[in-house]
């Protein structure tokens, strides 16, 4: 496991501090790609002004929102293994984009906001670019105990010679149960059976990254048994409760693992027709798509 290193952001004075030498509750930026190589940020030709997170979850599959997706007949390219967004970017093709069929606009349909879209080439993996851990998650979030850190991942805009540029950065969370949702659970959303809710650590303002939404909730296991990270959530909303303390509504992504399969299993089958993008329901009636029963 590689050593992680915080950037803390302090005034224009960068501070480099490790992991296990000094407590990182604060923004700081990923080093290398090494630190999350599984990250995606989405480019929606729809949305050209707005780039959604995403994660790698095998190697032709990228997990999201549903409303990163939005219209999925639209384009979509997908970036992997970096950690900075600028006009040296490559971007990746993608085949097909899944909408959960819960998934709409009224409040209980946003405990669906999620999504699959599938690569039109795999990935090879390797240290750079490879999956998450996901399948676990429900195990992990059942173990007292067994979750030492939470944090999730954002490009933030920076500026290097004199030119915008957006880097990989990360910020902690903590579980907030009694007091982040309950002030927002309104007309079933959030669900307390689908939904995580959390609070930023920091006590500076809220970040605002470009790509959080879609973004995975990382959970940093203190028992070996469960790797080195595990993906547990989906980050979908945040609406700002205060500078100090803002809530952090995530989506439990075990509650999915049978959506999520299944569809894993069934791509090889969808991309065997002509290629295509579906939301279920329904597929575009001018495409061959899969069959709708089996969406």
């Amino acid at each position: 496991m590689h050593a992680l290193h915080c950037v803390y952001l302090i005034g224009a004075v960068a501070l480099l501090a490790s992991f296990g030498k000094v407590r990182c509750d604060d923004l700081g930026y990923a080093p290398s790609t090494r630190f999350y190589p599984w990250h995606a940020y989405i480019k929606n030709k729809d949305h050209p002004r707005d780039g959604c997170g995403g994660s790698l979850i095998a190697d032709n599959a990228v997990l999201t929102t549903a409303t990163c997706v939005g219209n999925p007949q639209a384009v979509i390219k997908v970036a992997l293994g970096t950690i900075t967004i600028d006009e040296t970017t490559h971007w990746r093709d993608t085949n097909v984009s899944l909408i959960h069929p819960g998934f709409s606009s009224s409040a209980s349909g946003q405990n669906y906001n999620i999504a699959l879209i599938f690569l039109s080439t795999p990935i090879t993996p390797d240290p750079s670019v490879r999956p998450v851990v996901w399948r676990n998650a429900q195990q992990l979030l059942g173990t007292e105990g067994a979750i030492s850190r939470i944090q999730t991942i954002g490009f933030k805009k920076t500026f290097a010679a004199g030119k915008p540029q957006y880097r990989l950065a990360f910020y902690f969370m903590r579980f907030d149960v009694d007091r982040a949702c309950n002030k927002y659970r309104t007309d079933g959303f959030p669900d307390a059976q689908h939904s995580l809710c959390l609070a930023y650590t920091h006590s500076g303002p809220v970040p605002n990254h470009l790509g959080d939404t879609g973004s995975a909730v990382i959970a940093e296991p203190g028992d070996p048994r469960f790797g080195n990270h595990v993906m547990v959530g989906l980050a979908t909303w945040h609406p700002i409760e205060s500078f100090q303390n803002s809530a952090f509504i995530a989506l439990r992504v075990h509650k999915f693992n049978d959506w999520i399969q299944r569809w894993l299993d069934l791509y090889p089958a969808i991309n065997s027709q002509q290629s295509c993008s579906c939301v279920c329901p329904p597929c575009p009636p001018r495409r061959r798509c899969y069959q709708r029963r089996h969406l």
